[in-house]
C-alpha cells in the first residue's frame, strides 16, 4: 500500500523532492502503528476490520465483442486498491438491423458484466492516504530546496577544496601523537566549511565549487586496503565509510547552495578510485532533478573548470609528473587554455601546503600548481616515517571573473594534545 501512495502522491506531484520511498514507507508504517493497525514490532493487525459494505453496482458493457477482467476495469476506471472484483459475466444476443439490400441481417452482441465489492478496510487506508500525505508534506518543508541569494553584480568563483579527508582512517593518540577516526573526520570537515563560508561571507560570490574525492574514503574496498592493495588501519566498517561521506558531500552541497550555485567535481585519489566514483555516481542521482546543484563524476583522473578568464586543474597528484601539469593542461583543454590568463593546478595527496610555478617556454609562462593541506591527522605509518607536525587545513580559493586569482582563506584544525 505505501508503494502504491508514494507512486499516486509523485505522479501527482505532491510530495517534496526530498522525500524517499523509504521515507514514505517508514512514515506510513508509523502511522498504521499509531492506528492500531500494526503491532509495534509486526505486520500483524491488532484491530479485525469493519464488515465490508454492500457491492458496488455492476459495471455493464454491450459491443460487437466481448470484453476482459481487465478491459472493463479500464474501462470504468474501477480502483482496485478499494475494489475487489467479485465476478465477470458475459452475455450474448442476436442483434438484428436491416442491410443495403432491405433485408434483416442479424449479429451477436456481446453484454459484459463486471461486479465489484468494496474491500473491507479502503477506508482507514484512505485516511491514511490523508495522514501520510500532511505527515510527508511536513517533514520534506523541514529541508526545502533553497534558491541560492545571488547578487546580480556577483562576479567571484569561490572555490572549498577539502582535500585528503580519509573518511575511516584511525589514528591512536599513543601511537601517533593525534586522534583521528570518522567521528573526528565529521567534525573537522562541518567546523572548517561553516568558517570558509563564514569568512568569505562578503565575497560577491557567482558560483561554488568543491573538489572531493582526493582520498575522501581511507579505504576502498571490504578488506581496508587502498585501490592498489595496501592494508590501511581503519576505524570502521567500509559501509560505514561509504554512507558517511556520501552525507558529509550532500550536507556541504545543501549548505553551500544558499550562497551560490554548486558544483562538486569528483576527483580520485589513490586510496579511493572506486570509492570516489561511486559516492559521486550516488551524489549525482541525488541532484539530478536540483537546478543549482551540478557534479561533474567521471573515470577521468583530472578535471577542469573554466570561470571567466581562469581555468583550474584538478588532479590526485599520485601520478603525474609536477612539471608536466602545464602542458597537459594546454592539450586537453585547448580552447579553454586560450580564452584563459589565470592558470592553476589544484593538487592534494602530500597532505602538506606547497606551490610551484612554472614558466617552462613563453606559452606555459605563469601556470601555478598548488599542493593543498588535508584535515587528516598522521596514521602509525605516517607518524613511524616522521611524516609529522603538517598543517591540518581546509582552504578557499577567490577568483574574479576578469583579474583571476585575487586571495585565499584558511581554516585550520588546531592538532588535539598528546595524551
Amino acid at each position: 500500500m505505501w508503494a502504491w501512495l508514494y507512486e499516486q502522491l509523485s505522479m501527482a506531484d505532491l510530495l517534496p523532492p526530498t522525500v524517499t520511498p523509504d521515507a514514505v514507507r517508514l512514515r506510513f508504517q508509523k502511522l498504521q502503528r499509531q492506528q492500531g493497525i500494526l503491532g509495534p514490532r509486526s505486520h500483524v493487525r491488532l484491530t479485525p476490520d469493519p464488515p465490508p459494505p454492500a457491492d458496488e453496482p455492476a459495471h455493464q458493457h454491450a459491443g460487437p465483442a466481448p470484453l476482459s477482467e481487465l478491459d472493463m476495469i479500464a474501462l470504468f476506471r474501477v480502483d482496485t486498491m478499494r475494489w475487489e472484483v467479485v465476478g465477470l459475466e458475459h452475455r450474448t444476443y442476436a442483434a438484428g438491423a436491416k442491410g443495403p439490400d432491405g433485408e434483416l441481417v442479424t449479429s451477436p452482441l456481446y453484454i459484459t458484466r463486471l461486479r465489484c465489492r468494496r474491500i473491507a478496510g479502503a477506508e482507514t487506508l484512505d485516511a491514511l492516504g490523508k495522514d501520510l500525505l500532511a505527515d510527508i508534506a511536513a517533514v520534506g518543508a523541514q529541508r526545502p530546496r533553497v534558491k541560492p541569494r545571488v547578487s546580480p553584480t556577483a562576479d567571484h568563483l569561490l572555490e572549498i577544496a577539502p582535500m585528503d579527508l580519509h573518511i575511516g582512517k584511525l589514528s591512536w593518540p599513543e601511537e601517533t601523537g593525534q586522534a583521528y577516526d570518522i567521528a573526528h573526520a565529521e567534525s573537522a570537515f562541518v567546523a572548517a566549511i561553516e568558517d570558509l563560508l563564514a569568512k568569505t561571507s562578503t565575497v560577491p560570490v557567482e558560483e561554488i565549487i568543491i573538489p572531493i574525492g582526493n582520498d575522501l574514503l581511507h579505504v576502498d574496498n571490504l578488506e581496508n586496503t587502498t585501490t592498489s592493495g595496501t592494508r590501511m588501519d581503519a576505524d570502521s566498517r567500509y559501509h560505514k565509510m561509504f554512507r558517511k561521506a556520501h552525507a558529509l558531500m550532500a550536507w556541504a552541497a545543501e549548505r553551500c547552495v544558499e550562497r551560490a550555485p554548486v558544483k562538486l567535481i569528483v576527483v580520485p585519489g589513490n586510496h579511493d578510485r572506486l570509492g570516489a566514483f561511486h559516492v559521486g555516481e550516488v551524489l549525482a542521482a541525488q541532484f539530478s532533478d536540483h537546478r543549482f546543484i551540478d557534479v561533474q563524476n567521471g573515470p577521468a583522473l583530472r578535471k577542469y573548470h573554466h570561470y571567466g578568464t581562469t581555468l583550474l586543474g584538478f588532479t590526485h597528484g599520485s601520478e603525474e609528473k609536477h612539471a608536466d601539469l602545464p602542458l597537459i593542461m594546454a592539450q586537453e583543454q585547448s580552447d579553454q587554455w586560450a580564452q584563459s590568463t589565470c592558470r592553476e593546478w589544484h593538487l592534494g595527496h602530500f597532505h602538506k601546503r606547497k606551490e610551484m610555478r612554472f614558466t617552462a617556454g613563453d606559452s606555459f609562462a605563469g601556470v601555478v600548481v598548488r599542493v593543498l593541506p588535508s584535515l587528516s591527522a598522521a596514521d602509525a605509518w605516517h607518524a613511524a616515517k616522521g611524516f609529522i607536525g603538517q598543517r591540518r587545513a581546509v582552504e578557499a580559493y577567490v577568483f574574479h571573473k576578469t583579474d583571476g586569482y585575487v586571495g585565499h582563506f584558511q581554516s585550520r584544525v588546531v592538532p588535539e594534545a598528546t595524551p
